[in-house]
């Protein structure tokens, strides 16, 4: 269970669509796949994979559709990042201008497990049991 590639934790709601970010334990990576939320029997689609360099805990999406946010941690819930995604195409975020943001310069023990948009151009985050 934790050395493995097909763990969920992150969810958004965009358009027609609902998206999946994995948080890849074996390499660091994130896969992004879309399922309808439209009622029905489905199977998701990978839409694309992104370096994260780390495990992506939580995404987020701002009130104008056009920036997308992923928090996460390494190893040990230590050196927490948020990674931003600008002037993507149509569905596929991982297609947008990155930033990453290093919370920490230190091994803090922050799991970071949830973030959100407030509007445009504010987040807020949290951690769990810290």
């Amino acid at each position: 269970k934790k050395q493995n590639n097909y763990d969920c934790e992150s969810l958004l709601s965009f358009k027609d669509s609902l998206y999946v970010f994995t948080k890849e334990r074996e390499n660091n990576r994130t896969r992004l796949f879309s399922i309808s939320k439209i009622p029905g029997n489905y199977t998701a689609r990978l839409v694309d994979s992104f370096d994260s360099k780390g495990l992506v805990t939580d995404a987020g999406i701002n009130a104008s559709n056009n920036e997308v946010a992923l928090i996460g941690y390494h190893k040990g819930h230590q050196y927490p990042f948020i990674i931003l995604f600008k002037d993507f195409q149509g569905n596929n975020f991982f297609t947008g201008k990155a930033e990453r943001i290093e919370l920490a310069d230190r091994p803090w023990d922050w799991q970071l497990e949830s973030i959100y948009f407030k509007g445009d151009d504010m987040v807020y985050f949290a951690c769990e049991g810290t």
